[in-house]
């Protein structure tokens, strides 16, 4: 019979390569390759495992994070859920997210005819040729008109 720090260890060692085993199958990050390692940090008492490989230059790169459901399995975690620490392991990956400022500045403010403005092109028949345009119904329909 095994004891419970041997469960846990087995437990653990399971999520691992769950872990890795799902990033080697199912990772399309481009740019990221394996071999795949697999680890697990604890923040705030709740266990992240996660993944990681490395880029053309031999860098760590996260390739995915996960959490453990109540069934027992894991779970892709949300970029924006991921814990602060991935910031220091993996700098590359996180300065978006945990950057205090990531678009070096404040973004310019729009008025409302410069968003209209901006809509108007976005939704023009030759700004995207790979979009197809939806029927334009201009007729109102006798349900849909309100009554005196």
């Amino acid at each position: 019979m095994l004891d419970i720090a041997a469960e846990e260890d087995l437990e653990r060692m399971t999520h691992l390569d769950n872990a890795r085993l799902y990033v080697e199958r199912q990772s399309g990050i481009p740019g990221v390759f394996g071999p795949y390692v697999a680890s697990s940090i604890t923040w705030k008492g709740r266990r992240f495992y996660y993944a990681a490989g490395r880029d053309s230059e031999g860098r760590r790169r996260l390739a995915e994070v996960f959490r453990v459901k109540t069934t027992g399995e894991l779970e892709p975690v949300p970029a924006y859920e991921y814990p602060p620490p991935f910031a220091d392991q993996f700098p590359v990956d996180m300065a978006s997210i945990f950057h205090p400022d990531p678009w070096g500045g404040k973004v310019q403010d729009l008025t409302v005819s410069q968003l209209a403005d901006g809509l108007r092109t976005m939704i023009k028949e030759d700004a995207s040729p790979n979009c197809k345009k939806l029927p334009r119904d201009d007729a109102v329909s006798e349900a849909s008109t309100p009554q005196s």
